[in-house]
């Protein structure tokens, strides 16, 4: 399953590239293809909004997270689907209903042309041909979370996972859409299912490094960030790595601001309890 748009190939950059190399790749090629600077303005138009969209992602931290999590979502998957053919999820399309095939091979052009409610048409006429197509139903999912639709994500995660409990993108999916709705520990536990099936994805801990981190559980938080730290390194993945040194900084930070606060408190109502006690022990002798 190729992702619809490679951000990273259109402004020619790695996908550990800092936020700086990203800035600069976008000023020349802009400035390359900006319509006003071009006689052919149709392609040069069509280009230009390629490269302005991806410049939009990538320079976002919040939309480059989620936009690698959906580009390795579908790497792993085309991998784990090249190596366990024999699995129900990696059945070759000709063992579906042809018709089935050719509603899934358009909801893929569409989902290349932006044209996500009509690829999601054409998922679910494949899924209703094929109810155990559960390629259409991680595509219908990557749709939904285009869209920001998470309970849809949720209702198409359930049913892959009756199909085939061991789909870890499933399980993945799943967690984005309980964090996205606020459901944290929700969200804990798929991406602990993610970790269980899959010990060194890096990104799973991120997630519920994150998703503990805002459920008030800082000692696991940290834990998980570190692990996520660790294996962006291992991966080779600077900017991920990067990113989850920040929150680690940040985190630590406000975990010793928190823990100061309270010492001081403790002091303070220490104090307060010893000059009460010695008010009252003056009062008594008198």
């Amino acid at each position: 399953m190729g992702h619809s748009q490679d951000y990273y190939s259109i402004l020619q950059l790695s996908p550990d590239a800092t936020l700086k190399d990203i800035k600069i790749a976008f000023r020349s090629l802009a400035r390359k293809y900006h319509p006003d600077l071009n006689q052919n303005k149709a392609e040069t138009t069509e280009k230009f909004q390629q490269i302005s969209q991806a410049y939009e992602v990538l320079s976002d931290e919040e939309q480059r997270r989620l936009y690698d999590i959906s580009r390795n979502t579908e790497s792993d998957n085309h991998n784990h689907n090249s190596s366990q053919k024999t699995a129900v999820q990696n059945q070759p399309q000709s063992s579906f209903n042809r018709r089935a095939t050719k509603f899934y091979n358009q909801g893929l052009n569409k989902s290349q042309n932006k044209q996500y409610q009509r690829a999601i048409a054409n998922f679910t006429k494949a899924i209703k041909i094929e109810p155990q197509f559960i390629n259409a139903y991680l595509k219908r999912c990557e749709m939904y979370y285009k869209l920001g639709n998470h309970p849809g994500i949720l209702d198409d995660c359930e049913r892959i996972i009756q199909i085939n409990p061991s789909i870890v993108e499933a399980f993945y999916y799943q967690g984005i859409a309980h964090y996205s709705l606020g459901s944290f520990q929700e969200a804990i536990n798929s991406y602990s299912e993610v970790i269980r099936h899959k010990p060194h994805y890096a990104r799973a801990y991120y997630g519920r490094g994150i998703a503990y981190r805002d459920n008030q559980e800082t000692g696991a938080a940290l834990e998980d960030l570190r692990i996520a730290e660790q294996l962006f390194l291992v991966e080779g993945n600077h900017n991920a790595y990067l990113m989850v040194k920040q929150h680690l900084s940040s985190l630590t930070r406000d975990s010793w601001q928190l823990g100061h606060l309270v010492g001081r408190c403790s002091r303070a109502v220490q104090n307060s309890f010893k000059t009460g006690s010695m008010y009252l022990l003056s009062f008594f002798n008198n």
